[in-house]
């Protein structure tokens, strides 16, 4: 199962760097996905009787977080005419 479980972060992983070096938000909204549901599960599992669980979802969503305005500050936004 473990192998399972490092086999879905590193498929989330790829999914959100294909989805900034791309810009595709469709990547990243599939890849955020991922995240809600294999970091939670993945964190409970090792880190079950620590405080760990917590602190690592509470990273991640600061990861993606910071992922979200720095891509929409780099975001390059049609000038009118």
């Amino acid at each position: 199962m473990a192998a399972g479980q490092a086999l879905a972060l590193a498929t989330v992983a790829g999914l959100l760097a294909a989805g900034v070096a791309l810009r595709r938000v469709l990547l990243l909204g599939f890849g955020a996905a991922g995240i809600i549901f294999i970091v939670p599960q993945t964190a409970t599992r090792y880190l079950l009787t620590s405080a760990g669980a917590p602190l690592a979802v509470f990273v991640v969503g600061l990861g993606l977080l910071g992922v979200a305005l720095w891509l929409a500050k780099s975001r390059k936004t049609p000038r009118s005419p």
